[in-house]
């Protein structure tokens, strides 16, 4: 447990400028992050925290009520980032009650806020969390959302084109029904393929909105 703590102005050479756990599990509460950076030497990811698999099946790296603000990202990665790394357990990050906000990528590339390097289980927004204002994206990669949260990116924009039209009609139509380890067509991040995702992908048709 790492409870109420402040990491600030922290670096790495690589990856996890405040933080980087590998093959662990645990909990870091009401802790805040700002002004960290990595990949100072070689690319990396995660200038304020990376977490990379588990070591115990069904355990996870949990960010709870956390602040993540402030972070300068390296052009190929984020401020947050979750990897499933095949040498040990996938795992699952959960980021609950948190805020992952104001994370700026510097040059070409790069995520910004939070990103997932695995299967849609990896990772798990819940309790309030909020992506957003993280530049040029809030996330990217496959994840699971329950109850409440907020990723201010363009959820019914499928292709990835932040535009809504025939061609994300299609990935859900495709997808109908469906439960991919990738979350192809999930737009609500619910785990499944259906009414729900048509709804938003009709809503936001010709447009770019949030949930």
């Amino acid at each position: 447990l790492v409870e109420n703590c402040t990491f600030v102005n922290g670096s790495a050479p690589t990856d996890g400028g405040g933080m980087q756990t590998y093959a662990s599990s645990g909990v870091v509460r009401d802790s805040t992050f700002s002004m960290n950076r990595c990949a100072l030497t070689y690319a990396g990811s995660g200038s304020a925290c990376k977490a990379v698999g588990i070591r115990t099946a069904g355990t996870s790296v949990t960010l709870e009520g956390c602040t993540i603000s402030g972070n300068p990202v390296p052009g190929v990665g984020a401020a947050v980032e979750y990897y499933e790394n095949a040498e040990v357990l996938a795992g699952t990050l959960r980021v609950v009650g948190t805020t992952i906000t104001n994370n700026t990528v510097a040059g070409a590339g790069g995520v910004g806020g939070l990103q997932v390097i695995g299967t849609q289980a990896a990772c798990v927004l819940t309790g309030g969390t909020q992506v957003c204002g993280n530049t040029p994206r809030n996330v990217a990669g496959p994840y699971l959302a329950t109850g409440a949260w907020t990723v201010c990116d363009c959820l019914a924009a499928l292709s990835g084109d932040r535009l809504v039209n025939g061609g994300d009609l299609g990935i859900v139509l495709a997808a109908w029904g469906t439960v991919t380890p990738q979350g192809v067509g999930d737009a609500n991040h619910d785990g499944v393929v259906n009414g729900n995702d048509l709804a938003m992908v009709l809503t936001a048709w010709g447009a770019c909105r949030q949930p």
